[in-house]
């Protein structure tokens, strides 16, 4: 039996949330859109796409802040040499192109999405982490953030948009590779500095983040209201809902996910301290099952969920009310599914939480 590893009951929760609505998100595009999100396959289906219009939103894009927060706690728990580092980076680079072979075909194999972007993440984050401690790695972490987002929604140097590594960095104007570089690592970047403060328990760094987050998520919130609109709102293009509209937003709308991030982690993490009763209930909750082995999680329900609503809409050529019918079905499949797998990873890891 393996020894217990020790995680953070804060960001499994959130990590947990962010697994659920993947899901959900995921089997509405493939359901009610033309090969994975080019074009309404049903026009009154429009109002589905509302899902994605509401504040649920940071709930799946702060997962590269979990991310980066949950590399920094796994560095800080043991020895990591960079050779591992390398080995991990790589394997999620090849599983993230296996995936695209295995979901949508040759042609989309070399697509970049998020398994890459958390590789290359993760091998550039390594030598920063090692010496986080030392003020110069922290203003370049830090000054790295803000360069990523000052390119949020813009594509720089035109005329190299169709080289590989530009959609890697700056993004796919498009929008047939997805989770650039800019801006996403800053998400990534925010999640070592979290992860650093939940590592170290110190209350004053959290409560200055959180404060921090607080002043954030209100500052986007009320710039939507100016703009009367409902919050982490995106105005789809939904010939491409997986395009440059998503995955180039704006630097408001990706220091809005930062706010969210900042501001419900560390106040859950308190939380969790303080009420004994809480965390217990929490930490035996079905959304830490979901938490657990979150990267075969993604791999499995991604490939299977898009495969099998792939198969039904070409067998059964639903309609509107038929495909309505079917959306909790998949949903719940997927949900079991992903449980499923969590429940075995967990069994194996035997995770405790301090």
């Amino acid at each position: 039996m393996t020894n217990p590893t020790p995680r953070n009951l804060s960001l499994d929760i959130f990590k947990g949330l962010g697994v659920i609505y993947m899901i959900i998100g995921h089997q509405i595009v493939w359901l009610f859109t033309y090969a994975d999100g080019f074009g309404l396959l049903y026009p009154d289906s429009y109002h589905i796409f509302s899902f994605f219009r509401t504040g649920l939103h940071p709930l799946v894009l702060q997962l590269p802040v979990i991310a980066g927060a949950s590399l920094l706690l796994w560095m800080n728990s043991k020895k990591i040499p960079f050779s591992i580092i390398l080995q991990r980076s790589c394997l999620l680079l090849l599983l993230g192109f296996l995936l695209n072979y295995l979901s949508w075909g040759p042609m989309a194999t070399l697509a970049w999405d998020v398994l890459p972007f958390v590789g290359l993440s993760t091998l550039i984050s390594y030598p920063l982490i090692k010496t986080l401690a030392k003020k110069s790695s922290r203003i370049i972490l830090f000054a790295l953030a803000i360069l990523c987002l000052s390119l949020s929604n813009r594509f720089p140097f035109a005329d190299y948009q169709n080289f590989y590594i530009y959609k890697i960095f700056f993004g796919d104007i498009r929008g047939e590779s997805y989770w650039p570089f800019c801006p996403w690592y800053t998400l990534f970047a925010v999640g070592i500095f979290l992860g650093q403060a939940l590592n170290s328990d110190n209350k004053k760094t959290l409560k200055l983040l959180s404060g921090a987050g607080i002043i954030l998520l209100t500052s986007y919130v009320l710039s939507e209201m100016i703009h009367l609109t409902p919050y982490f709102t995106k105005d789809y293009d939904y010939q491409n809902v997986w395009g440059s509209v998503l995955f180039k937003p704006s630097a408001l709308f990706i220091l809005g996910i930062i706010g969210f991030s900042l501001t419900f982690i560390p106040l859950v993490h308190h939380l969790c301290k303080k009420f004994p009763m809480m965390k217990q209930a929490l930490a035996n909750s079905f959304l830490i099952t979901y938490a657990q082995g979150i990267l075969w999680i993604y791999l499995t329900t991604v490939v299977f969920g898009y495969r099998i609503t792939a198969f039904l809409k070409s067998i059964i050529n639903p309609s509107y009310q038929q495909a309505i019918a079917m959306l909790p079905l998949l949903i719940a499949t997927d949900l079991l599914l992903a449980y499923i797998i969590g429940r075995l990873i967990a069994f194996k890891k035997k995770t405790q939480y301090g």
